[in-house]
Formats: C-alpha cells, structure tokens, sequence
C-alpha cells in the first residue's frame, strides 16, 4: 500500500498555489473530502464525489457534466484545457479511467475533449489551434464525424477511446490536462 501525498503545487497560470492529493493505490475512502475542495488536484479521479479505484496520471481531472463552452472556461479558469490525446496510448489513459455519477448527466459513457469544428464544418481544432488530424490521434467511431452541423465538439468514448463530434449543448464529464 502507498502513501497518501498532500501537499502544495505551484500554480503558474494563476500566479499562486493549489492543492494537491496523490494515493499510488487510487482515490482514498474520504473521496466526498475530495469532492468538496475544488481546488484540489486529485491524482485519482474523483468525479462527482465517487471515487475510480484507479491512479490516474496527475494531468488529468475529471469533472462534472457542463456543455462544452463552459468544461473549456471552467477548464481554462483553473490554468488547464481540455484534453486532447496525442497518441492511442494517450487517449486510453483516462478512458479507462472514467468514472461518471449518473445522477449528474444521462450520457455517462462520453466525455469531452478539447476541439471542435464550430469554425469550419469537418475541421476539428485544438484550442490551441492545432488541427485535430496533426494532434496524433484520430481515431474516430465508425460513420464520425457525423457532419452534421449542429455536432461541432469532440467527445471520446469511455467504453473504446474513440471519437465522436456531438452537440455542443450536451451536459458530459470532461478532462482538464493540467500542466505540471
């Protein structure tokens, strides 16, 4: 068994400190504790107060349902973005990870990412304005993207780490990469 490690993490983007809680054997038994501090960066991925019995990579935090414009500022206030997979290795890390509370969405098995066609119909970019086909994984569902030009944002799929562009509006988790 591992140690908990807690402990304070210097916060470039917002000029101060945040805290931060790493368990090597996933989120510890006090994961409402977690849930109540939103400045916490959780190791393990405690979604909605429920804990994944998982050790995530610190990069990453999954949150609560919101549409996509709003996971993206609330992602951005916190000095993150919106995680956009490099590699299939990459995009498996937190789908295998993902856990969702039901009771805070309907579509559990989604999540979003961080790119979207809004600005040109079928060409996915990053918020970073990188295109998604140079990001290094594209792997999408079968018959995505869509094209339909209400489907504008990226989401992944928990069960197969595939693709998927959906209507912005819809309320999903999503993952913040956090820079280290």
């Amino acid at each position: 068994m591992g140690m908990i490690e807690e402990g304070v993490r210097l916060d470039r983007a917002r000029g101060g400190r945040r805290k931060y809680r790493h368990n090597p054997d996933g989120c510890p038994g006090d994961a409402a504790s977690l849930a109540d501090r939103p400045t916490c960066v959780c190791v393990c991925v405690c979604a909605a107060g429920t804990p994944l019995k998982a050790p995530v990579p610190p990069e990453y935090e999954l949150l609560p349902a919101l549409d996509w414009a709003s996971a993206r500022d609330a992602c951005w206030q916190e000095g993150a973005a919106l995680a956009v997979p490099q590699s299939q290795r990459k995009a498996e890390q937190p789908t295998r990870r993902f856990a969702f509370n039901a009771s805070d969405a309907t579509r559990v098995d989604l999540g979003w990412l961080g790119a979207s066609d809004a600005a040109k119909e079928g060409e996915f970019v990053t918020a970073g304005g990188v295109l998604l086909s140079k990001t290094g994984y594209t792997t999408w569902n079968p018959g995505q993207p869509a094209g339909k030009a209400n489907e504008n944002c990226l989401a992944f799929w928990k069960s197969n780490a595939l693709l998927e562009d959906l209507p912005c509006a819809w309320k999903l988790p999503y993952i913040c990469k956090v820079p280290l």
